[in-house]
């Protein structure tokens, strides 16, 4: 399912974010984003990577591997590092306020979900046909 997010970091006021193309959904995405990026040091490190293909468990590069061509489970793929895409054309956004960037998504008929570490939790946003639903505590979707 090639459902897309974006995925943001609150910073003093403001907020970055980069793109996730594939398994945007809260059962993928979300599950790995609060298991395994749960504090503010590793979901900065996602977010230095730019826009990305894939989120899993790891931002490190296996050692002698392409992830382009051979995608390694476990392991995130990134349109800069793994594809060799222009920097300009994937990497971080930055906005001035959470309005800004929900405003941003909105505008992206690709993009149905947002999820948003700020407070030191995770907030989740379902976007449908380009409505914004509520935003709840990424714990309480994945427990249901």
């Amino acid at each position: 399912m090639n459902e897309s997010a974006f995925i943001a970091l609150k910073i003093k006021d403001q907020y970055k974010g980069i793109y996730c193309h594939n398994k945007g959904y809260p059962e993928h995405a979300g599950k790995i984003l609060y298991k395994n990026y749960n504090n503010e040091e590793k979901i900065k490190k996602l977010i230095e990577l730019g826009d990305i293909v894939h989120l899993d468990k790891s931002i490190d590069q296996p050692k002698e591997e392409d992830l382009s061509k051979n995608p390694i489970p476990g392991y995130t793929i990134s349109y800069h590092r793994d594809y060799k895409e222009k920097w300009e054309e994937c990497s971080p956004i930055r906005f001035q306020d959470k309005k800004s960037l929900i405003e941003y998504i909105k505008l992206d008929s690709n993009t149905k979900y947002i999820y948003v570490f700020e407070n030191n939790e995770w907030e989740f946003t379902e976007i449908i046909e380009q409505t914004i639903e509520n935003t709840k505590k990424l714990k309480t979707v994945l427990k249901k």
